[in-house]
């Protein structure tokens, strides 16, 4: 991802203990610019782990997620 502009942050969010999980809303785009589809979030929920985290806004992109069980 080193050729994308701006910042980069990667991090762990735990949403075990919210029932809610996540409690992003997320809305795509194909970008022609660079030849995919991108992910952005377009809401956060109140009761989910992401408000309660407090680092993931609103027009970020996602560039990957990962699942652990």
């Amino acid at each position: 991802y080193g050729s994308l502009p701006g910042e980069l942050h990667m991090f762990d969010l735990d949403c075990g203990s919210h029932s809610s999980g996540l409690g992003l809303c997320l809305s795509g785009n194909r970008d022609g610019a660079r030849g995919r589809m991108s992910v952005y979030v377009s809401e956060i929920k109140p009761d989910g782990a992401a408000a309660t985290d407090g680092r993931v806004r609103v027009g970020d992109e996602l560039l990957e997620v990962r699942t652990t069980s």
